[in-house]
């Protein structure tokens, strides 16, 4: 394999009654007894931007989330601060100044990102330069530690010195002081091998490069100070200006990742193949003295403290295993030797930091245009894998030769948002690729550390809750209510409400340092849940016939969290019970979670559906209460589907015309895809002609943007409307407006065809009124249908065919005798598919009326006038009487 020409020193070359679950999310210190789950979600990230070789166009903050959140991103020290928000399993982008791009060596500056949200979200940052972009997902604070050692690269050999390796700390409190000692010559005039203190505070950010192109700062150390000590963790960031990976590979582009705290290194790891390209290179680095690797159950490889093995253009993935804790690290190769992309860098994770379920961008630039995941599972597990709702084809895995009980896969994507999901776990790594450009980044969600079985207490309510270790000071807070202290002392009983977390925070009784242990308190599923439709296992319906689907047992909402997918045809995915609206065949799978760990179920169940296109039927009857004897109109009236488009993956026929739209859930959908609204000029879809006599409504899902890039705010007018023509479009009329600022989700709406709008050829068209241009006032549009009144579609046949004068109309006259039920069955003529509605007529029985008998009345005073009913209930029209005078 080939091998750059410039190695540095110390590089090795070669080719529950209730059970309650509670676990301890502890701070830096625990990670070093645990280093296999590291959270990647949280509510606090700091995140430094390292010097572009050719200074860089654009940085970005993503933001990833599976619930709606809102939050701020700032620079505490330059005076910069900007709102954000994002929707429920959607990423937001934020554009951050470019000035809080590091430049030069060792210098203090004020030029950390901080990101702050409501709810645990995910971050990634990206740096933007035509050829030069890389992207790197962020740790939140609790997985910062005060020990790493520096993965790099070195830069762009022979380009006059100007494209270098490169490092960045970053701080997150006040006095926090480290000591790094480089393995190289540093640009600042640091020698290889001397340790040096530097003194940083909140924010503030401490660059360094190498004093050549050529040198490298991988395996050098940064640790913090005794006076710094453990309570301060700090950020720290690898890469280099515009590396050539390697040296003889061109072309150089910029490359970063944010480092692990040696405390979550691992001895197990699976590098993973990419999309698009040939091949790539990885390293492994030893933090400790004789620690032995092997690749792929080969010969072993010793490396002491600091030294790095690395491969080049390695076309199969390996499973690589060390005695004792090491870092891995993954570079994209440039194109000249991989055939696409350029140098990306990225860090894996250890065999056992899995995720159940990622969210991610597939971000876009001006030379990228091909996305996919790398995914890394249990070879056993494969077959459970779905990416956006949709099971992912086994048959694209396979197995690591020498580590056959894993098996990795390379999935093609689309550009915008993607959802991963397994209740087995997953590694996944998400890169971009263009000519001499690419991307790389872990897809990580992991939430809380799992912790060893001693910290999970089993009993009945009330529990009683014990802090990890003693603390000083300490106090009792709901995660939920976090203003309001429930208790202190180290020790608190509590009775949950449902699921919930409970804080404990005080001072290490030595060292004085801030401690906080959240317990998570949960129940466990009840045994034998089992979906089902209209109450049975298994159903055939007829199309836009609506399925009712439940659970049984049904499990308690304040303990567990429902999700059924696909969720573009149900009233509320995340209830046990929700109404579904299959258009076609559909396997509905549920996930049920206890979010605090104490265990989920995953179960499917499938609706067949019978082809039909009544939308709906609705039978009515006027007057409902009548008397025995008299006759009463029956009625019914047919929605029939005249165009439908559910905008998955491609628009359909029922358009004629779209403009400034296209598939993308870059802003959302309620299924795989929507009709996304981003271009310049007009933006509208228009509708081919349809007969819309008689009247019918219009069913679709709206959303208009309140966030930002690529849901960015509509501004005040900026609505969308819905118009129509009834000549060919030379006319356009306005049939409903929808406020630009009144639709910051998905919207079902609803939209009758008013009377100017019926034709024998109407024509529809969505439009907003005005935008910005690109990127700018997004708005998205979902399963669109149109439904037109028409009673001579179906044929018809009520029940009690003995008592209508015409049993096969849509609208007979009825002459009961009894009270009950009339049952109208409407056909389908295409597919045969029987629809059901019906009404019940409550008959009365007659009765006479005795009233007072004729008479002539010659005084004033006048007389009492009697009518005296047979019986007490019904109505009658009695006969006229005359009366005389």
């Amino acid at each position: 394999m080939p091998h750059s020409p410039f190695p540095h020193p110390g590089t090795v070359r070669s080719t529950w009654a209730f059970t309650l679950v509670l676990w301890t999310l502890l701070s830096v210190p625990v990670l070093a007894q645990n280093p296999q789950q590291l959270p990647s979600r949280g509510t606090r990230f700091w995140a430094g931007y390292m010097q572009n070789g050719f200074a860089a166009q654009s940085l970005k903050v993503h933001i990833a989330s599976t619930v709606a959140t809102n939050g701020t991103i700032s620079i505490p020290g330059g005076g910069w601060s900007t709102n954000f928000t994002v929707g429920a399993n959607a990423v937001a982008v934020v554009d951050v100044p470019n000035s809080a791009e590091n430049s030069g060596t060792e210098a203090v500056l004020n030029k950390g990102v901080l990101v702050q949200s409501q709810d645990s979200v995910n971050v990634f940052i990206s740096s933007y330069q035509n050829y030069t972009t890389d992207l790197s997902q962020v740790l939140p604070e609790p997985s910062l530690g005060t020990v790493y050692r520096v993965d790099s690269y070195h830069g762009m050999p022979n380009f006059n010195n100007l494209h270098k390796s490169e490092m960045l700390v970053l701080a997150t409190q006040d006095g926090t002081q480290v000591r790094i000692t480089p393995t190289a010559n540093t640009a600042g005039g640091h020698a290889a091998g001397v340790p040096f203190v530097v003194d940083l505070d909140e924010g503030q950010t401490y660059q360094i490069q190498a004093a050549t192109d050529i040198l490298d700062l991988t395996g050098t150390l940064v640790e913090a100070t005794d006076q710094s000590g453990p309570c301060r963790p700090f950020a720290v960031f690898g890469g280099a200006m515009c590396a050539t990976a390697p040296g003889s590979c061109s072309a150089c582009d910029h490359i970063f990742d944010q480092l692990l705290p040696i405390t979550a290194w691992g001895t197990r790891y699976y590098t993973v193949p990419i999309n698009g390209v040939s091949g790539s290179t990885y390293r492994v680095m030893a933090h400790q003295n004789n620690t032995s690797i092997t690749i792929s159950g080969g010969a072993p490889i010793v490396l002491n403290s600091g030294q790095v093995h690395e491969a080049n253009t390695v076309s199969t993935p390996v499973c690589i295993d060390a005695n004792k804790p090491v870092s891995v690290v993954q570079v994209m190769e440039g194109y000249s030797c991989v055939g696409n992309g350029d140098p990306s860098m990225l860090v894996l994770s250890p065999a056992g930091r899995t995720s159940k379920r990622a969210s991610f961008h597939s971000a876009s630039t001006t030379q990228i245009n091909q996305h996919s995941v790398s995914v890394v599972m249990e070879t056993a597990a494969t077959s459970q894998l779905f990416l956006d709702g949709a099971p992912v084809n086994a048959a694209l895995f396979q197995p690591y030769g020498a580590c056959s009980d894993r098996s990795y896969a390379k999935i093609p994507l689309s550009q915008g948002v993607h959802r991963l999901q397994s209740a087995s776990g997953f590694q996944a790594y998400s890169f971009g690729i263009g000519f001499g450009e690419s991307y790389a980044t872990s897809a990580n969600d992991i939430g809380a550390p799992h912790v060893q079985n001693d910290s999970t207490v089993c009993g009945g309510t009330p529990v009683t809750l014990n802090s990890s270790v003693p603390l000083n000071n300490a106090y009792w807070v709901a995660v939920s209510d976090p203003n309001t202290v429930l208790g202190t002392g180290n020790t608190i009983t509590v009775v949950p409400p449902g699921s919930e977390s409970y804080t404990v925070t005080g001072e290490l009784p030595v060292s004085g340092c801030p401690r906080s242990f959240t317990y998570h308190v949960g129940i466990p599923l009840p045994p034998g849940i089992e979906p089902s439709a209209n109450g049975g296992a298994t159903i055939n319906v007829c199309q836009y016939q609506p399925v009712q689907l439940d659970l049984s047992p049904s499990p308690d909402p304040n303990w567990f969290e429902i999700n059924w997918t696909p969720s573009v045809s149900l009233s509320d995915a995340t209830i046990a019970n929700p109404s579904a609206s299959p258009t076609a065949s559909t396997w509905y799978h549920v996930e049920v979670v206890s979010p605090n760990g104490c265990g989920s179920l995953q179960d499917s169940i499938l609706v067949q559906v019978q082809p039909g296109a009544i939308v709906e039927l609705d039978a009515t009857v006027q007057p409902a209460v009548i008397c025995a004897g008299n006759t009463t109109n029956l009625s019914s009236q047919v929605l029939r589907a005249i165009a439908q488009d559910d905008l998955e993956a491609t628009t359909g026929s029922m358009w004629t015309a779209i403009q400034g739209g296209s598939i993308s859930n870059a802003c959302g959908s309620i299924g795989a895809g929507a009709l996304y609204f981003n271009g310049n000029g007009q933006r509208y879809a228009q509708t081919v002609g349809s007969n819309t006599t008689g009247g019918g409504h219009i069913h679709f899902q709206l959303k208009i943007a309140t966030g930002s890039v690529p849901c960015d705010d509509a501004d005040a007018g900026e609505h969308v409307v819905l118009e129509y023509s009834t000549n060919n479009g030379l006319n356009w009329n306005t049939l409903a407006t929808f406020n630009e600022n009144g639709y910051p989700e998905f919207t079902p709406m609803d939209v009758p065809i008013s009377a100017p709008a019926q034709s024998s050829n109407t024509m529809f068209r969505f439009r907003q009124s005005s935008n910005s241009g690109a990127g700018q006032d997004n708005w998205s549009l979902d399963a669109v249908l149109i439904g037109r009144y028409d009673n001579s579609y179906a044929s018809y046949a009520w029940s009690q065919p003995g008592t209508l004068n015409d049993a096969s109309s849509p609208s007979p006259i009825a002459t009961p005798t009894t009270s009950g039920w009339y049952v109208l069955n409407a056909i389908d003529p295409v597919g045969g598919c029987s629809y059901t509605d019906s009404v019940f007529v409550q008959v009365d029985p007659a009765f006479d009326l005795s009233i007072t008998p004729d008479m002539t009345l010659c005084s004033i005073a006048g007389t009492q006038l009697q009518a005296t009913p047979t019986r007490a209930l019904g109505s009658s029209t009695p006969g006229h009487r005359t009366m005389a005078r």
